[in-house]
């Protein structure tokens, strides 16, 4: 039996939430940005238990852009957990945290599941000493979430993302 279960790609606009998507789901790396408008739903089967366990996940991913605020609650119906995108170059982007997390509570389910990652590590030259990687961790310490450093260009850390954010929402 294949249980369907739904997840949301969350954070500010060009943090390269559609990067980490198509690399997770698709094993690729576009340099070209096409901006998400509305949403764009992506889907990936995880077996489990030697083939026990069938899990398809729709992965949702929501537009950044404020301007798609207004109807994005709507999108949370049904979901069980998101990853919540920063771009590791752009502090802005961490700085916003706070706000996608107060989306979240307000229009998720009350145990809605969400795991933080920092993209872009790439472009830190995977500095793991780098400042903007202290910042990340320090902004995101308030919230006992999972917390990965990322590059969707690489690949680095991505199924491992993925793939905690998937057991997280199994186990609800």
């Amino acid at each position: 039996m294949r249980i369907t279960l739904k997840v949301l790609m969350l954070g500010d606009f060009a943090v390269g939430k559609t990067s980490l998507v198509q690399r997770y789901v698709e094993h690729h790396f576009s340099s070209s940005y096409l901006r998400t408008i509305g949403v764009d739903i992506y889907t990936k089967e995880v077996i489990r238990n030697e083939g026990k366990d069938q899990y398809l996940f729709q992965i949702w991913d929501l537009s950044g852009d404020e301007e798609f605020r207004f109807f994005r609650h709507d999108l949370y119906r049904g979901a069980l957990g998101g990853i919540l995108a920063a771009d590791l170059t752009r502090k802005e982007t961490m700085r916003s945290l706070p706000k996608w997390i107060d989306e979240c509570e307000k229009h998720a389910i009350s145990n809605f599941r969400i795991v933080f990652a920092g993209n872009k590590l790439d472009l830190l030259n995977n500095d793991m000493t780098h400042p903007n990687i202290k910042f990340f961790m320090d902004i995101t310490e308030s919230w006992d979430y999972d917390k990965f450093l990322v590059s969707a260009k690489t690949g680095f850390g991505v199924d491992k993302l993925f793939l905690t954010l998937f057991e997280h929402v199994i186990n609800i």
